[in-house]
C-alpha cells in the first residue's frame, strides 16, 4: 500500500493508467470490485470496514449473510477483503471511528468524470448512478431481511424496555450494516428514482411491516418509533423522499391523513423533520387543484415557505422536531375527527393555511377565518387574500363583523378597490355607518366617502348635529374640513344639503355649545373652497351661520367666526334680518352696550354691513 501511495505522488500525470491498470490486471471478483466502488462512491455517508464487508456480501451473496463472528472473521479479514476487493483503491482511515475511502481523490474523478468505469467496462456507462442507487437500495432490502435478525414486537419493547436495550445491542453488535440499511433504504431507493431507474415496483412490493419491525427494535426513544399502522407516505415524507413521493398518488390529499404518528400527518412530519423536498412534493401536487382565490402565485408560495422552514431551526418551539400532533384535545379525537388547519394555526404558518383551503384542504370554520382575520394585520393588508377568505364564511353575522373590519383597513390604507368589493357586505346601520363615513372623511377617502353616501344607509340629519356628537370635531363633515379633504367633504356637503335644505355645517359650527377645539379657520375656508357654500345660506328662520356665531358664542369665538365667515366671502351681510327681523349687527350692538368685550365683534360687522343698525336693536340671547 505504502508504494502504491508513493507512485501516485511521484508519476501524477500518468495516474489514468495507472487506475486503468490496477483495475484491468485481473478479472477475479469483479462483481465484488464493481460494487466496492459504488458502496464507497455513493454511500449516504462514509462506511466503517465492517459496514462495508457486509454490505459488499449483501450485494454480491445476500444467500450466505449471517451474523457477525468477530471471532471468526476478524478486523484483519476485513481489511484484507477490502483491499481485494477494491484492488487497492480504497483505504482504512485512521481516525477514531476508522471508515473506507478511496486512496487518492483522483480516483473518484477517474471514475467518473474521466469516465475510467465505462472504458473498461462498457456494459455501465448507462445510467451509472441511477443503477448504482437501485443496487445499494437492494443491498439495503437484502440485508434488513436477513431471517436471523429477530426484531421485537411494539408491545414486548413499550413492556420491557430492559429488554428492547438487551435487544437493540445484541442486534448492532452482530449485524454491523443493519443500522445504515435501515436509515438510508429509502435514501438510495429515492437517489435511484431521481436519476431515471423506476422504483414503482419496489414501492409496490417492499416489505414495510418488516422494515418498521427492524427500525422500532433499533430505535432508542420510543416517540422516535413508528405504528404498526404507518402509511408508506408518512415514511418517505419524514426521510425526504421526494421523488419516491411522487410515485404515489398524492393529487387526492393523502398527504393530510391523520394518522398515530407523531406528527400526525405526512406534511407535518415533512416540515417538522425539515424534509422540504418531501414538503415540496406534497404542495407541488396541488399546483393543478382548483383554487379559492386565496393564492394567486402557487410556485411563489411554495418558495416562500420552504425558504421560511429553512431558516427555522428544527428546534423551533412552533413547528420543529419537539412538535407534536397528538397532544392537547386532540389526543382524544379519532384521526378523522381532527382539525388541520386548526392545529396548522397553532402551530404552523398563515402561507400554509392558505395554501391548504385555497386548494380545498381541510375546512376553516367560521370563526377560526374571523380568528385568523382578525389578528393577522398583514393578511388584512393583501385585499384578494382577505376578500377571498371571507366568501368562504356561511354566518352571516360573522361575515357581517369581518367585513366590517376589512371596510375600515380597507379606509385607513386607501384601498378603495376593497371597500368597493365590501360594500354590499356590510351592515351600515347609523353607528356602523356614521364610524366608517368618519375614517373615510378623515382620511379623504373619497371614493369610500361616496360608496358610503350612495348606500343611502346613514342618517344624514346627524352627521352636523353637534348635539348628537358630543364634540363638534366629531362629525364626519367637521373632520373632512379640518383636514382640508375638500373633495370628500364637497360629497358629504351635498348629499348633506339633499336632505337638509336649511341647515349646513356652518350653522352646526355657529350653533355648537362650544368651538374652542375647532380650527374654525379651516373649516370656514374648507367649506368655501367646495363651492358648495358662501356663508349666506339661512335656515328656515332666515338665519345665517353667522347670526348664531353672534347669538350663540361667547365674544371672543364669535369674533373668529364672524372674521373667517367674513373674509372668505364676500355674500356675507351682517345686517340681514332674520323672520322676527333681528340681524347679526343689531344683536352685537346690542350686546356691546352692555359689554365692552363686544364692541369688538360690532366693530367688525359693521365694517362690512350693509345697512345701518335701526337704533335700539337688542339680542335674543344676553351673553358673556
Amino acid at each position: 500500500m505504502h508504494a502504491l501511495r508513493q507512485k501516485l505522488q511521484q508519476i501524477p500525470a500518468k495516474l489514468h493508467e495507472l487506475f486503468r491498470d490496477i483495475l484491468t490486471r485481473d478479472s477475479l471478483n469483479t462483481d465484488r470490485l464493481v460494487v466496492c466502488i459504488q458502496w464507497v462512491m455513493f454511500a449516504r455517508k462514509p462506511l466503517r470496514p465492517e459496514e462495508l464487508y457486509f454490505a459488499i456480501l449483501s450485494g454480491t451473496q445476500p444467500d450466505i449473510l449471517e451474523s457477525w463472528n468477530a471471532d471468526e472473521v476478524t478486523q484483519s479479514d476485513i481489511e484484507k477483503f477490502l483491499l481485494s476487493s477494491s484492488k487497492g483503491l480504497v483505504e482504512i482511515t485512521k481516525s477514531k471511528i476508522p471508515t473506507v475511502q478511496y486512496i487518492h481523490e483522483s480516483v473518484r474523478d477517474f471514475l467518473l468524470k474521466e469516465r475510467g468505469l465505462v472504458g473498461i467496462w462498457p456494459e455501465l456507462q448507462t445510467n451509472f448512478e441511477g443503477t448504482s442507487h437501485d443496487r445499494l437500495k437492494q443491498c439495503c432490502v437484502d440485508y434488513v431481511n436477513i431471517n436471523a435478525i429477530h426484531p421485537i414486537n411494539s408491545e414486548e419493547l413499550s413492556v420491557s424496555p430492559e429488554n428492547g436495550t438487551t435487544r437493540r445491542n445484541e442486534i448492532l453488535r452482530a449485524y454491523p450494516f443493519v443500522r445504515y440499511a435501515i436509515e438510508n433504504l429509502f435514501f438510495h431507493a429515492d437517489s435511484a428514482e431521481g436519476a431515471g431507474v423506476s422504483q414503482k415496483t419496489f414501492l409496490e412490493n417492499f416489505q414495510l411491516s418488516r422494515w418498521i419491525s427492524v427500525r422500532n427494535t433499533l430505535e432508542r426513544y420510543p416517540i422516535r418509533r413508528y405504528s404498526s399502522n404507518i402509511s408508506m407516505l408518512y415514511v418517505l415524507a419524514e426521510s425526504d423522499s421526494a421523488h419516491l413521493i411522487r410515485c404515489l398518488p398524492v393529487g387526492s390529499g393523502s398527504y393530510l391523513k391523520v394518522e398515530q404518528e407523531r406528527y400526525g400527518l405526512p406534511l407535518f412530519a415533512s416540515v417538522a423533520t425539515r424534509s422540504l423536498h418531501a414538503f415540496r412534493a406534497f404542495l407541488e401536487s396541488e399546483i393543478e387543484t382548483p383554487s379559492r382565490g386565496l393564492i394567486q402565485d402557487p410556485h411563489a408560495a411554495i418558495d416562500e415557505m420552504c425558504k421560511t422552514y429553512d431558516k427555522a431551526s428544527v428546534n423551533s418551539p412552533t413547528f420543529g422536531r419537539d412538535f407534536l400532533f397528538w397532544k392537547g384535545g386532540l389526543q382524544l379525537l379519532p384521526p378523522e375527527k381532527c382539525d388541520i388547519l386548526t392545529a396548522l394555526h397553532d402551530y404552523g404558518d398563515l402561507t400554509l393555511i392558505l395554501f391548504l383551503a385555497d386548494r380545498h384542504r381541510g375546512m376553516l370554520s367560521d370563526r377560526r377565518i374571523e380568528g385568523i382575520i382578525d389578528h393577522n394585520p398583514s393578511l388584512r393588508a393583501d385585499g384578494s387574500i382577505a376578500l377571498a377568505l371571507l366568501k368562504l364564511i356561511s354566518d352571516a353575522e360573522i361575515k357581517g363583523r369581518v367585513a366590517q373590519t376589512l371596510f375600515e383597513d380597507a379606509i385607513v390604507s386607501t384601498d378603495q378597490t376593497v371597500a368597493h368589493a365590501l360594500i354590499n357586505d356590510i351592515s351600515l346601520t347609523n353607528d356602523v355607518g356614521e364610524t366608517s363615513l368618519y375614517h373615510a372623511a378623515s382620511m379623504g377617502v373619497d371614493g369610500v366617502v361616496g360608496l358610503i353616501l350612495e348606500k343611502g344607509a346613514v342618517d344624514l340629519s346627524l352627521l352636523s348635529n353637534s348635539n348628537h356628537y358630543w364634540e363638534l370635531s366629531n362629525s364626519p363633515m367637521c373632520i373632512a374640513a379640518i383636514n382640508r379633504h375638500v373633495e370628500s367633504l364637497k360629497l358629504l356637503l351635498r348629499a348633506h344639503k339633499r336632505q337638509m335644505h336649511f341647515w349646513t355645517i356652518l350653522h352646526d359650527m355657529a350653533a355648537a355649545p362650544s368651538v374652542k377645539n375647532v380650527d374654525v379657520s379651516a373649516v370656514i375656508e374648507s367649506c368655501f373652497a367646495t363651492g358648495e357654500l358662501d356663508g349666506s345660506e339661512v335656515d328656515d328662520a332666515g338665519r345665517a351661520a353667522l347670526w348664531h356665531a353672534v347669538n350663540a358664542q361667547p365674544s371672543h369665538d364669535a369674533f373668529r367666526i364672524a372674521t373667517s365667515l367674513i373674509k372668505g366671502s364676500s355674500r356675507i351681510d351682517p345686517s340681514v334680518h332674520d323672520v322676527s327681523g333681528v340681524s347679526p349687527l343689531g344683536m352685537a350692538e346690542g350686546k356691546a352696550r352692555s359689554m365692552s368685550a363686544w364692541e369688538k365683534v360690532a366693530g367688525l360687522l359693521r365694517s362690512c354691513s350693509s345697512q345701518p343698525v335701526p337704533e335700539g336693536t337688542q339680542t335674543t340671547r344676553q351673553d358673556p
